[in-house]
């Protein structure tokens, strides 16, 4: 053919494709063609008076919202098993969320936990407090009032593309400290049924055309990122496709068939996995729990995880079918609240919020805190409001800082160390013995006292109490000019043969009195954290030969910088206990090494690399 024949042609060609797609683009011919295989929300929901709680959005990547202020009466939204009522009530507030009133912005010290999900956060055949998440809000107020709030943010159907466009404004506007996602919904995003512009959405997000306009035939000599960039650039490889998928599955079984559906909703399942990946990646952004309650996808470690996140499933479902539906009646999302109030109180999502520290001096620690926080982090908290209380701040430098020129030793047996490897090393509440007064019950009101608060109002005397492991550890501080090993060995001879000497982060969870504790008069004004300034240097009492150390929380051998053994007036160690001890692949030195390498001088020195 003439060159200048082909060049004509194919400029006639490139002409002509040009005037069809300015046709299809003036027409919305490819969004008149794709329209009736959209996936579509609401219109199946009875309102009495016809009224709507839903409405499109503007934003095209959420594609619909609630209507703020809205209030409606759902007729045919129950499920059968429901005992409470026959219809629901629904009311949106002025953000947009369903629930009560509540303000934009957070008060001090609260908790604010926003979840995002599909119907079963939004709880679709239930009412206004009887969803999911409304009911982890009075779960939480019951174990720790005051410091929790929870937002209901799921809507019919959302994806998790569109949970993460709202999320990102909930971000902005309203600086939640934990979001949840409930992981339901998958594929293609819904659009409101009676959202008549729907182009629009099309025209500022073309991933939808993706989501919307899949491979259904096989095409060979196309991949699927040509055929993705295809549907975003021309619309008549749009209206080529969806006319040839119409064909191809204009029946709603065929849709639905397990090979149809799938390759229907991949392109959907896509996009909101990197949508969600991409938020992950985001800083700064809040903590984020991934909450599956439905289909055990995080049950035995199984599931696809992302670092960084917390996952949930509920993986305990009574036998009752109810349990496992998607839109559950009302006394299945009360379990689910019950659970869930429970993990996010133990992963310590709330730590700056730890409870202790909203309490008066001598109020009762919450029991949920004592079963369900770590122990470590509480005993923190004890000694941080003590801080608060006894901090001078016009203090000068004191002559000595405690904290920094000291050491914690601990003692025991070497016969006790296989023990202490398997259980941490326990106080006397735990063991049901001690080596000094063994008093139990005296020594907790005592512990009380040191802590400005009420470990428990009436004392469980069984040993696993998870009370115990919040009361102390007792151990001696040891500060740079003080006594030597070989003078603790001499006066606590009965307590055993080994001193494990404590790392020093340990001495944020310590308090600290001149002498025992028990024998005190006035330990509320006597106990100190150890971390103090203060314009006097504290003194030994006339009638005290040693500072006693309380280690508040668990403590256990990965919390021991090194050991010290064969101090004069000591026992020698056993084979037996050497053995174990070497087991623990910690540090092991004599009396004499630590004073050889100065550790006894000047504890600030790098430990001795030299084990024994």
């Amino acid at each position: 053919m003439n060159p200048s024949r082909a060049a004509l042609a194919a400029a006639g060609l490139a002409a002509g494709l040009l005037i069809v797609e300015g046709v299809i683009a003036l027409s919305d011919l490819d969004i008149r063609l794709l329209r009736p295989f959209l996936y579509t929300v609401e219109g199946d929901f009875q309102y009495e008076d016809g009224r709507e709680v839903y409405r499109a959005s503007e934003n095209s990547e959420r594609l619909f919202e609630l209507i703020p202020g809205a209030k409606a009466v759902c007729l045919n939204c129950v499920h059968p098993k429901e005992k409470k009522y026959a219809k629901t009530d629904i009311r949106i507030n002025s953000l947009g969320m369903r629930g009560p009133e509540a303000g934009p912005v957070k008060k001090t010290g609260v908790f604010r936990i926003v979840v995002l999900g599909g119907s079963n956060t939004y709880g679709a055949t239930v009412s206004d407090d009887d969803a999911y998440p409304a009911q982890l809000q009075k779960e939480l107020d019951a174990l720790a009032p005051g410091t929790f709030e929870v937002w209901n943010a799921g809507l019919n159907a959302y994806t998790m593309s569109q949970k993460i466009a709202y999320a990102r404004r909930i971000r902005k506007d309203f600086s939640p400290d934990l979001l949840i996602f409930q992981h339901n919904n998958f594929g293609r995003r819904a659009f409101y049924y009676r959202d008549k512009n729907v182009g629009r959405h099309f025209e500022k997000n073309k991933d939808l055309y993706v989501e919307n306009i899949p491979r259904l035939a096989p095409m060979p000599l196309s991949s699927a990122a040509r055929h993705n960039k295809a549907l975003r650039l021309f619309g008549l490889y749009r209206v080529f496709h969806t006319a040839a998928n119409r064909l191809l599955v204009d029946d709603p079984e065929k849709r639905a068939s397990p090979e149809i559906f799938g390759k229907i909703n991949y392109a959907g399942d896509k996009i909101s996995d990197l949508a969600l990946r991409s938020f992950l990646s985001e800083s700064p952004r809040p903590p984020v729990m991934i909450f599956d309650p439905v289909d055990r996808r995080f049950c035995l470690n199984s599931g696809p995880r992302i670092a960084g996140v917390s996952h949930f499933s509920l993986c305990d479902h009574p036998g009752e079918s109810e349990y496992r539906d998607i839109h559950p009646p009302s006394y299945v999302y009360s379990w689910y609240a019950r659970r869930l109030a429970r993990r996010i109180l133990s992963e310590n999502f709330g730590a700056r919020y730890a409870p202790l520290e909203k309490l008066k001096d001598g109020a009762e620690i919450p029991e949920y805190a004592l079963k369900t926080q770590d122990s470590r982090l509480l005993g923190a908290t004890i000694v941080a409001r003590l801080r608060k209380k006894r901090q001078d701040p016009g203090a000068p430098a004191p002559e000595m800082d405690f904290k920094d020129e000291s050491r914690l030793l601990l003692q025991f047996a070497d016969s006790r160390t296989t023990a202490i490897a398997r259980d941490c090393f326990l106080n006397q509440h735990q063991t049901g013995r001690s080596g000094g007064v063994f008093d139990p019950v005296r020594r907790a009101k005592r512990e009380d006292v040191l802590a400005g608060l009420i470990v428990e109002k009436t004392y469980g005397a069984k040993k696993d109490n998870p009370a115990h492991w919040l009361r102390p550890v007792y151990a001696y501080l040891k500060p740079g000019k003080a006594r030597n090993y070989e003078d603790a060995g001499r006066l606590y001879k009965r307590y055993g043969n080994v001193f494990a000497v404590l790392k020093n982060y340990v001495k944020n969870r310590t308090t600290f009195t001149a002498g025992d504790s028990l024998m005190i008069q006035d330990a509320d004004k006597e106990v100190r954290p150890l971390d103090f300034k203060t314009k006097d240097r504290p003194e030994l009492g006339e009638y005290a030969d040693f500072w006693e150390a309380q280690i508040w929380g668990k403590l256990c051998f990965n919390d021991v910088e090194y050991f010290v053994t064969d101090c004069p007036s000591l026992a020698p160690l056993s084979k037996k206990g050497l053995k174990a001890l070497k087991e623990t692949g910690i540090g092991i030195f004599s009396c004499e090494e630590t004073k050889r390498n100065g550790l006894l001088t000047d504890v600030r020195k790098k430990t001795p690399a030299v084990a024994r």
